[in-house]
């Protein structure tokens, strides 16, 4: 078995199979059910609802349902290399990397191949890949050499990338000011005696 995820009620894992392709199962193994992708199927996502689930082929995104009741559809049906799907949490559109001129890009398309794409990273240079939505669903977080971005979901300028072992999407926690001493208050002096 290749390329677990999880659905978001974290009762059910796709995964790979290198001779069916695409398989479901439970989240402790059992009731496990290819979904009829082929072997050449790779890198399964879930829906949010656990609906359906988005993988690559043969350089398209499909989607098929994860009851394996079928549904296959081919979502980007283009000339270019598409990779890494993944479902926005409202499950109306997809993120993936396309292959490019100068690269991969981050594009978004609706889940069901129907409606206008979104060039997410237009202009950056680099390859983009492996995009992941935020729970709003407002912004996409992304690998590009060995970095993490993010970027508004619409498309914008990508953020710096986020300093090791820290999510970009998290802001770093101010530095605790350093403790000082506490401040000595001097004693008052007794008046000296006057001489006669």
């Amino acid at each position: 078995a290749l390329g677990p995820s999880w659905s978001s009620d974290e009762t059910q894992i796709p995964f790979l199979d290198a001779v069916s392709g695409v398989y479901v199962a439970n989240n402790n193994g059992s009731a496990r059910v290819a979904l009829g992708a082929g072997a050449t199927a790779s890198q399964p996502s879930f829906s949010f609802s656990g609906a359906r689930v988005a993988y690559t082929k043969t350089g398209d995104i499909y989607t098929v349902f994860s009851d394996t009741s079928g549904g296959e559809v081919n979502v980007t049906s283009n000339v270019a290399i598409d990779a890494d799907p993944q479902y926005s949490p409202d499950g109306t559109r997809i993120a993936y990397a396309e292959l490019g001129a100068t690269g991969y890009d981050i594009w978004t398309i609706p889940a069901g191949g129907v409606g206008a794409t979104v060039h997410v990273t237009n202009g950056i240079a680099g390859d983009e890949r492996e995009p992941t939505y935020s729970p709003s669903g407002s912004t996409i977080v992304y690998t590009s050499a060995g970095a993490l971005f993010s970027v508004p979901a619409t498309g914008g300028r990508p953020t710096a990338p986020a300093p090791p072992g820290q999510s970009p999407s998290v802001p770093p926690h101010p530095p605790t000011p350093p403790l000082r001493a506490p401040r000595r208050h001097p004693r008052p002096r007794a008046p000296r005696p006057r001489r006669a």
